[in-house]
């Protein structure tokens, strides 16, 4: 899974990290990054407070954990 498709299926919630994951899902030009470097850079190219970056790199770290246990499995 892309780490687009991550944040599509993603529902929001009532934390920085579900700010974050609104604020991806209604951004079109979000790139399908594949690492957080790239993420980070595309991030910091669109003006990004410290917060949304921290959030960003939460949900990151969400989406690399699941696509560990994914692999695993197969």
């Amino acid at each position: 899974m892309s780490f687009k498709t991550y944040v599509n299926n993603r529902r929001r919630g009532p934390n920085p990290q579900g700010d974050f994951i609104e604020h991806a899902q209604r951004t079109p030009d979000l790139p399908d990054v594949s690492t957080w470097e790239e993420l980070r850079g595309y991030l910091l190219m669109r003006d990004a407070y410290p917060g949304a970056i921290d959030s960003a790199r939460s949900v990151w770290k969400s989406y690399r954990a699941r696509r560990r246990r994914t692999e695993r499995r197969h």
